[in-house]
Parts: structure tokens; sequence; C-alpha cells
């Protein structure tokens, strides 16, 4: 998908930085990544072999004071150092996922020093081609991005040498052993980014992710999908019992309505890996065919999510490649001590107060860890109080000075 039209809104919170992506006014994705200096995809380092396991055969790769597991098509001994890309960030219990096929990712080009020939983006026009191929001909390994076509050639000469000076860095650093640091990140965005400070607006964009964590989603023909995410993806599932369509037996069109909002909220949500659907039953084997051709049309268009089949049982198989995580698995008390901090940092800058007394639901009774560092991050006292009557949270200033 092309979102060098879109704009998105950005804000810091306790741990988290988010991004609103919107075209036209309409939400198209949610981003949640830390904001430290932990590994995101796409990043490049140096990393160390530290074991072999035959039986997975695959390596586990120590970068950083990180590990990460790799399979490649390469043999290497213990010990063995070499340069490596984080193609999978580190989710729930399962660690960073590395590749020997290294690429440095841009704003106008992909570098992949193991590739020996030049690519181009289908949209770029065949006498830009030739020009880029005139003037880079003493360069490989490039894949030439959409953005140059509206770029100059010394534009895209500068970041053409960085990253070929960068795969002498990395290779100088295996030379002498280094794993230590991080060697590239890739902060190019598809989209124009506005840095949100306002707290009213933050809120506002608190309550939209609030919306779209919700394991239920109903539509506004008032049909309903559930989402579940297991160990090997996510599984949604159907309701068409509120459906107020002209045709309640129309099963073919129930289903083509409801696969398009659940299209948008696969990236709304960033949705990936396996994406199982459990649509509405069709007994009318023309109006399967149909509706595969329709689901065919669609992820074509999107280009990354692969359509396998619709199987007897009416399960949707697709597939998307994993990026970054998906804004449900964030656990329940990350997302709180988030909306805590932000409804906290409102009423210091609205309301006068000595102390807040925080009603929690008892869902987390056990949960102290966050209870401790929302404290440490504010000079006023807090006291906690668990509520079974409150669905998540409430907070009350107390000692209000007029």
């Amino acid at each position: 998908m092309n979102y060098s039209s879109m704009v998105a809104y950005e804000y810091t919170g306790y741990n988290f930085i988010k991004t609103f992506v919107f075209d036209d006014d309409k939400l198209k994705k949610i981003l949640i990544r830390g904001n430290n200096q932990n590994p995101q995809t796409d990043d490049v380092y140096v990393g160390k072999i530290v074991n072999y396991v035959k039986e997975i055969d695959g390596y586990f790769i120590e970068f950083d004071h990180y590990t990460g597991f790799m399979k490649s098509k390469k043999k290497y001994h213990q010990g063995t150092y070499l340069p490596i890309v984080v193609t999978k960030e580190e989710r729930g219990d399962k660690g960073y996922r590395v590749s020997d096929e290294i690429y440095f990712k841009g704003e106008s080009v992909i570098f992949f020093p193991d590739d020996f020939k030049n690519r181009f983006s289908k949209k770029i026009s065949l006498d830009k081609q030739e020009e880029i191929l005139s003037y880079f001909f003493k360069y490989t390994g490039f894949l030439f991005r959409t953005e140059c076509e509206n770029k100059t050639l010394e534009e895209i000469e500068k970041e053409v040498t960085e990253f070929y000076s960068l795969w002498d860095t990395v290779r100088l650093k295996v030379k002498i052993k280094n794993n230590k640091q991080l060697i590239y990140r890739n902060n190019y965005q598809e989209f124009a980014v506005e840095k949100v400070t306002d707290l009213n607006k933050i809120l506002e964009l608190e309550d939209l992710l609030e919306n779209h964590l919700k394991k239920e989603i109903i539509f506004q023909n008032r049909m309903k999908a559930s989402f579940e995410l297991t160990k090997i993806g996510t599984v949604i599932d159907f309701d068409s019992y509120q459906y107020k369509g002209l045709k309640k037996n129309d099963h073919l069109q129930m289903n083509i309505s409801l696969f398009e909002y659940i299209l948008d909220e696969i990236y709304i949500r960033n949705l990936s890996g396996v994406i199982l659907i459990d649509s509405i039953t069709i007994n009318n084997r023309k109006e399967i065919l149909q509706f595969t051709e329709f689901i065919n049309k669609s992820t074509y268009v999107l280009g990354d999510i692969r359509f396998h089949d619709i199987t007897k049982l009416g399960m949707i198989e697709l597939s998307r490649r994993v990026v970054n995580r998906s804004i449900m698995e964030f656990s329940d008390e990350e997302i709180l001590l988030e909306r805590l901090f932000l409804r906290i940092k409102y009423l210091e800058e609205h309301v006068n107060f000595d102390s807040l007394e925080i009603a929690l639901h008892p869902k987390y009774y056990e949960k102290n860890d966050f209870i401790i560092n929302i404290q440490k991050s504010f000079d006023f006292s807090m006291t906690f109080v668990y509520n079974r009557n409150v669905d998540d949270y409430s907070i009350k200033p107390l000692m209000v000075i007029d």
C-alpha cells in the first residue's frame, strides 16, 4: 500500500510512541512502538553465534546484549561473527528473529549487499529507470523505490553512498568482532508525521485506540466480529445475528460486507502471521466462487496479504508478513499504565489537587509493577483501591484546592 499521501498524528506516552495514520480523515492504521532503544524491525547489527540447535536447524545469535533466533541457508560455526538484520521484534514469549540476508531500508532505495543487480519499483517511469541505470552503473544491489521518480540523481546518490559506507562499517565490525552496538536504524516513515502535544487531542486518540483494542466490534450494519489472538495468529469470527441488511438470508452479501470491514481492521490493528476468519456459511456453490473471487481481488490490490483458501467449514485462510507488534499484543497492564499516565497528566494540567484515588478492577490485584512505576512519575501521592464495580479504572482527585 502507498501511504505517501497520508498524514499521521504521533505522541509519546509513558513507555510507548503511538502513531495514528489517516487518509482523507479515515483511520488506516495504529502503530505502537517502544520509546526506548530496544531492537526494532529493519535494524542492522553485528551478531555472534552462541548456539546451534540441530533439531530445529537454527542458530541463536547474540547482539548488543540481546538474543535472536535465525534460520539460514548458510552453515556457521559457534563463535562466528556475522552481519544480521532484525526481521521480527520480540513479542510475548517469542524472542527476536534475525536474518543474515542483510538489507538497509531507506527513503529512496533499499540496499541488498549480497545482490548483484539493480531493480526498480513498478511505479518508476521507463525514462527515469534509464536515467538511474546510466548514473549508477557502478553500483549494484539496489531496489530504487517509488520516491525516486520525483528526486534528483544527486538526492538519490546521498542515500546510495551512505549505505555503501555503512556496509563497509559492518564488515569492519565483523572483522574486529564488535557486536555491541546498533549500526543502522531505518527512521524513514512512508507518511507525513505531525507531533501531538495537546492533551485533549491525545485523549481523543487514546479513545480511538481503545475502540480498536476491543475483542468484539459491532459494525454499522449491526454485524459483529470477534478477535482472538492465539499462538499461531489471529482468529476472527463473523456474527450476523443483528444484521440490518435488506435480505437476512443473503449470506454472500453479508460475508462481502463483513470482509471489507475486517480488511480495514487487519491494518488498523496491524494483524499479521496466520489470520483465520470464520465466515457465515454459504451453501450455494456459485456464491462461494463469487466470494472467493472477491477476496482474491481485494487482497491482490493490497499486496501484503496472501489469500490461501476457503475451507469446507467456511474458514477464510489469510497470511500477512509479520510487521512489528499488533496493538492487540500489548498486555492489559501495559495499556492501563499508558492510560493512567496520560489521564493523570491531563488532571495535573487542568485541576488543582494534592493526591489521587485510583480505583482498579480486580483483574489487576496481583499486578503491582505498574503501580510502582506510575507513582515514581509524579510528585503527589496516590492511593490505589480495588473495586469490582469499575470496568477498568477510575480516577478521583482528592483535597481539591479552590
